[in-house]
C-alpha cells in the first residue's frame, strides 16, 4: 500500500471529450490559495483535444499529474484510476466541467479536519 503522507489534498478529475470545460476546471484548481495538493487528471480515452491540454499544465506544474486509459473505461473507473496513485492525506473528486473558488480548499482544509466527509 502507498503511503498518503506527502502531500494534504489529492484532487481527481476523470475527464472524457471535455476539451470545452478542462482548461477552466484545471486552472482554478492550480490558482488556489492553499498550495499543499496535488491534481491527478484521468483521461478516459476521449477523441478531443482535452488531453493534449491537460499535458500542457502537467509538464509545466509538477503538482498536475495526468494518466490516460488504453480504452474508456467509464468516469468510476477513471476515479479508481485517480485513488490508486494519489499520496494525499485528503481526497477530493471534482468533474470536468466543474470549477472551484480560489479560497475553497483553503476553506475546506481548515473546516475539515476532524471530520470524515467535506460536501
Amino acid at each position: 500500500m502507498k503511503e498518503k503522507i506527502d502531500i494534504h489534498v489529492s484532487i481527481i478529475v476523470p475527464f472524457y471529450n471535455s476539451e470545452k470545460t478542462i482548461e477552466r476546471c484545471i486552472k482554478s484548481v492550480i490558482s488556489q490559495s492553499f498550495r499543499d495538493f496535488e491534481l491527478i487528471l484521468v483521461d478516459d480515452c476521449g477523441e478531443d483535444t482535452a488531453a493534449e491540454l491537460a499535458r500542457g499544465y502537467s509538464e509545466n506544474d509538477s503538482r498536475v499529474k495526468l494518466f490516460t486509459h488504453e480504452i474508456n473505461r467509464g468516469v468510476s473507473s477513471a476515479r479508481n484510476t485517480g485513488l490508486s496513485v494519489c499520496r494525499g492525506t485528503h481526497v477530493m473528486f471534482l468533474d470536468s466541467d466543474d470549477y472551484i473558488m480560489p479560497t475553497y480548499l483553503e476553506k475546506m482544509v481548515e473546516s475539515g479536519l476532524n471530520v470524515d466527509l467535506v460536501s
